[in-house]
C-alpha cells in the first residue's frame, strides 16, 4: 500500500472533523447573533439568557475539533483517542438536542460514526512506504 493511499481515511477523517468545527462556528455566530426573543419554552428562554457564554463554548469547541482535525491529517498518535473522545462528545449532545432538533441531531450522529469508521482502520504500526532498492547506475561485473 502506498503513502497516500494509506493516508487517505484519515485526510477525510480529518476533513469531516473540520467540517464538523465549521458548524459549531456557525452555531457560535447564530447564538451570538441571536436575540433575547425566544421566550416561549423554558430551554430557550435559558439559551436566549446565556447566549453568549454558549457562544463561547462552542467556538472553544471548535477550535478543540480544528486541533483534532490537525492532529490526525498529520497522523499524531494521540489524535486517535482525542478524536473518539470529541466524536463520543458529539453525540452525547446530539441526543441532547434530538428532540428540539431531529435533523441536525441525526446528521451531526451520522458524521460523527463516519470519522470514527474512517478512524478505526488507521494503523499506526503499519509501515508508510514500501521501500525499493535505489539502483547506483552502477553494474557489477564478474570476470
Amino acid at each position: 500500500m502506498t503513502r497516500s493511499a494509506s493516508r487517505r481515511p484519515l485526510a477525510a477523517a480529518a476533513l469531516l472533523i473540520g467540517l464538523q468545527a465549521a458548524f459549531d462556528v456557525l452555531v457560535a455566530l447564530v447564538l451570538f447573533a441571536s436575540g433575547r426573543r425566544l421566550e416561549r419554552w423554558t430551554l430557550a428562554t435559558r439559551v436566549a439568557h446565556h447566549r453568549l457564554g454558549l457562544g463561547l463554548a462552542v467556538l472553544v469547541i471548535a477550535a478543540i475539533g480544528v486541533a483534532i482535525a490537525v492532529a490526525v491529517a498529520s497522523g499524531a498518535g494521540w489524535a486517535r483517542i482525542a478524536a473518539y473522545v470529541f466524536e463520543g462528545f458529539t453525540v452525547v449532545g446530539a441526543l441532547f438536542r434530538i428532540g428540539l432538533h431531529p435533523l441536525p441531531s441525526i446528521f451531526s450522529v451520522a458524521l460523527a460514526m463516519a470519522v470514527v469508521v474512517l478512524i478505526a482502520g488507521w494503523d499506526e504500526e503499519a509501515p508508510a512506504a514500501a521501500e525499493t532498492p535505489v539502483d547506483s547506475g552502477t553494474a557489477a561485473t564478474s570476470n
